[in-house]
C-alpha cells in the first residue's frame, strides 16, 4: 500500500475514487483473503481438518448467507420505519 499510495501523492492519473478502490477496496480484500488462506493452510498443516473444513465452511457460506440476512433485514427495516 505504501508505493500505491506513494504513486498516487506523485501523479493525478487517478480520481479520489479510484483511489479509494485500489488503496483500501481491492487491498483490503487481499489481505483478507490472504488471511483466510494462511489460517487454512495452517490448520491443515497442524492435522485439523475438522477445523480447516470448519473454516472454510464458514468463510464461503457463512459470509454469504450474513450478507443475505443483513440485505433482506435491511430492506424490511427500510420498508418499515
Amino acid at each position: 500500500m505504501g508505493v500505491l499510495i506513494a504513486y498516487f501523492m506523485y501523479t493525478t492519473i487517478f480520481s479520489l475514487h479510484a483511489k479509494s478502490f485500489l488503496s483500501t477496496g481491492l487491498l483490503g480484500a487481499l489481505t483478507t483473503y490472504s488471511t483466510f488462506a494462511i489460517e487454512s493452510f495452517l490448520l491443515l498443516q497442524r492435522g485439523q481438518i475438522f477445523l480447516v473444513f470448519s473454516n472454510i465452511t464458514l468463510n464461503a457460506f457463512g459470509t454469504v448467507l450474513m450478507a443475505s440476512m443483513g440485505f433482506y433485514l435491511s430492506k424490511i427495516f427500510i420498508r418499515y420505519f
